[in-house]
């Protein structure tokens, strides 16, 4: 029979919650960034100042030249919206599990952590288009993926079995957790997409406004 001691020295250990809470600010400032960054690609005149400010401006920016290459986008969804859209969704992850117990917040730090080395994956995917195809640097870009590979280090999981993943769900707390965030990922993603096409549409707008709309027909006699 187990004494009170020898199960305390089998239980497993918890995600520290200040570990979590970190990752989850990280990817608040990320999404900050990639909505910034998004903001600029559709043009948007106080997104545009700003980042000009970081990256510089016009010919001298490299943010810039990378939001107009052809690059920027997949599939007509320019890449800062999947940005924005992941570091928000595993925000309000870590932010729920942190909440729901040691349980949870294990199995959330498994899941970040996994999703964290696929978007890095990814990023120097994109640090190699930048280098090879576009040559140039967007700086804020670079920032987002710095701040990827610190989340990575800050959310390495305790246990890296999906076991734990099982676990996370097995308590109410837990359950509650992961199903918050599924339905708000489902909303991220919405959102994202609808200000996307709302912003690809005043655009097009500005770019018209700027040319010239068709001439009025002549006043009836």
């Amino acid at each position: 029979m187990s004494t009170p001691s020898s199960e305390a020295v089998i239980a497993p250990a918890a995600a520290p919650r200040w570990r979590v809470a970190a990752c989850a600010l990280l990817m608040i400032v990320n999404a900050l960034v990639s909505g910034l960054l998004l903001l600029q690609h559709h043009r948007v005149g106080a997104a545009v100042t700003a980042v000009g400010q970081v990256c510089g401006e016009g010919a001298q920016s490299g943010c810039e030249t990378v939001a107009q290459s052809p690059y920027a986008e997949v599939r007509g969804i320019p890449i800062a919206a999947f940005g924005l859209a992941f570091s928000s969704s595993l925000a309000v992850l870590l932010l729920l599990a942190a909440a729901a117990g040691p349980e949870a917040r294990t199995a959330a730090a498994l899941v970040a952590f996994v999703s964290l080395l696929v978007a890095l994956a990814i990023d120097l995917v994109l640090l190699g288009v930048q280098l090879f195809a576009i040559k140039a640097f967007c700086k804020l870009c670079l920032l987002t993926y710095a701040i990827n590979a610190l989340a990575v280090v800050l959310v390495r999981p305790v246990h890296r079995r999906l076991v734990v993943v099982r676990n996370g769900l097995g308590a109410p707390a837990g359950r509650a957790a992961f199903a918050g965030w599924v339905v708000a990922s489902l909303a991220i993603v919405a959102a994202v997409v609808a200000g996307s096409v709302a912003l690809r549409y005043r655009e097009r707008l500005h770019a018209t406004s700027i040319l010239g709309l068709p001439a009025a027909p002549p006043p009836l006699p």
